[in-house]
């Protein structure tokens, strides 16, 4: 299924694709839904892929001009994405362009909110923020935002302590697996 989801679209940056397909491959671990609380929707999915190109977008923001180049592709690949699912699933044609604003929208506030809490080193506002944003769908108890949280955190410290040449070139895997 990755490898439909990456065939649809053609990023702009090569390293884009890479990094694209990692996050999708981090925002799908089973963990996050089977035994967290992230609800397994659509809602859900794209908050975990929102959260993860938000946490990617930040550090990539760190490296500079060239950082911040792929930073700003790798949202462009992620809103695509989104369009393309959208038209995949049956969303009429009139409707996307409304729906992609509000999905570029939610993706500025993760990105400001999470980045927020994640400079401050403040766990607790991360947790309110993954809580107010992930558990929208979910039952008010089912989510484990707190760790949710650590994960972010070890995330964000995974990306951090990879080489900035293979971070601009998209090659981070899966820096952190979530329930490790």
């Amino acid at each position: 299924m990755l490898k439909k989801l990456l065939a649809r679209w053609k990023p702009a940056h090569p390293a884009s694709a890479k990094l694209y397909g990692a996050i999708v491959a981090a925002a799908r671990q089973e963990t996050l839904y089977r035994d967290w609380g992230v609800p397994d929707t659509a809602m859900g999915r794209f908050e975990m892929v929102a959260l993860h190109v938000a946490v990617m977008q930040r550090r990539l923001k760190e490296l500079g001009p060239e950082g911040e180049e792929l930073a700003r592709t790798l949202g462009e690949d992620f809103i695509t994405d989104m369009d393309d699912c959208m038209r995949e699933i049956g969303v009429g044609d009139l409707t996307v362009p409304k729906k992609i604003k509000i999905a570029a929208a939610a993706l500025f506030d993760r990105y400001n909110d999470y980045g927020a809490a994640l400079t401050a080193n403040d766990v607790a506002q991360l947790t309110g923020a993954i809580d107010t944003h992930v558990s929208g769908s979910a039952k008010p108890t089912a989510l484990a935002a707190g760790r949710l949280a650590s994960y972010v955190i070890a995330f964000d410290g995974a990306l951090r302590g990879i080489d900035r040449t293979r971070v601009l070139g998209g090659d981070i895997g899966l820096p952190v697996e979530a329930g490790q």
